[in-house]
């Protein structure tokens, strides 16, 4: 499922777990940057994967699906907001317009995520470990020692893995940027 254009069937079961698997992680990041707990974003997200269901034959292509589900996310998100106004600490830590207005942040940052860990995907297996290991803050020295490997073998496959992944991401060259911070480059 990389492909804009592909032609997808939602009506088979197989096609929606892949769309479920692929989008999930990224619609929950976004349903928690409303503020919401882990349980009310899962919620939020499961309600919006039933909806697709049961809309399932209006979509035929992947960016549909895609565009209908943060939308989802997001109307389901304002719509608890707007009926907790009630709750102090709602009103007073999220408002709306904020929200509304940042949507498109939000949703081109969670791409620009999605699309850096598909590329990280494409690695060989070592050097994904190296990427991974990077990502959660872990130094040269902390990583070789994970890995069993010298420190100049990580800082090699961390280079290689920078100058692989711009290769794939080189038709979305503003990612660079984020991927060399990511990288700690």
């Amino acid at each position: 499922m990389n492909t804009n254009t592909e032609y997808i069937n939602l009506s088979k079961e197989k096609v929606f777990k892949t769309v479920f698997e692929e989008f999930y992680p990224f619609l929950l990041i976004h349903t928690k940057r409303y503020g919401f707990t882990e349980e009310v974003a899962n919620d939020i997200v499961q309600e919006s994967f039933i909806a697709l269901w049961e809309n399932r034959t209006d979509f035929d292509i992947l960016p549909k699906v895609q565009s209908f589900l943060y939308s989802c996310v997001k109307n389901k998100s304002l719509n608890i907001i707007n009926r907790n106004k009630v709750k102090e600490k709602y009103v007073n830590q999220i408002d709306p317009n904020d929200l509304k207005d940042n949507f498109i942040s939000f949703l081109i940052e969670d791409e620009s995520y999605r699309l850096i860990y598909e590329a990280i995907a494409t690695l060989p297996p070592r050097m994904q470990l190296v990427i991974k290991y990077t990502l959660q803050g872990k130094d040269t020295s902390e990583i070789a020692d994970e890995l069993n490997i010298a420190p100049e073998t990580v800082y090699s496959h961390r280079q290689l893995a920078y100058q692989r992944m711009r290769v794939i991401l080189r038709n979305h060259y503003i990612l660079t940027p984020l991927l060399y911070k990511m990288l700690n480059l």
